[in-house]
């Protein structure tokens, strides 16, 4: 359908996380991210909403992001397709509902992020 001559721009999953627009949990947290058999990203949004925890002593970071990771795959609340999924977590006194999809990486390999719930 479309060749390479086509393509304007590419912008891609390592473009983002070198962007800061998704936060590589794999590489900056592998011990926990190891709840998952492919790479985990998350958006900035909950990223701040991670750093905004640990800064208000909701808890330390690696808990954070082990209980985003472990109730991403345990506290599911709605299957949206195969591959896209609400999930709760609670952060201090607050609950929050996130989504957790399953899509195709830079090379079509399997890769995870986890987004608000209203983010695309």
């Amino acid at each position: 359908m479309f060749t390479e001559n086509d393509i304007i721009s590419v912008y891609t999953r390592q473009d983002a996380i070198e962007d800061g627009i998704l936060t590589d949990l794999t590489a900056l947290f592998p011990e926990e991210a190891k709840l998952y058999r492919f790479p985990v990203a998350c958006t900035e949004s909950v990223w701040l909403m991670i750093e905004t925890a640990v800064d208000k002593k909701q808890g330390d970071l690696k808990g954070i992001v082990w209980n985003l990771l472990y109730m991403s795959q345990k506290g599911i609340v709605k299957k949206l397709s195969e591959s896209t999924m609400l999930f709760q977590l609670r952060i201090g006194r607050k609950n929050h509902t996130l989504k957790v999809t399953v899509g195709g990486g830079d090379n079509l390999e399997p890769v995870v992020t986890i987004l608000m719930e209203g983010e695309e």
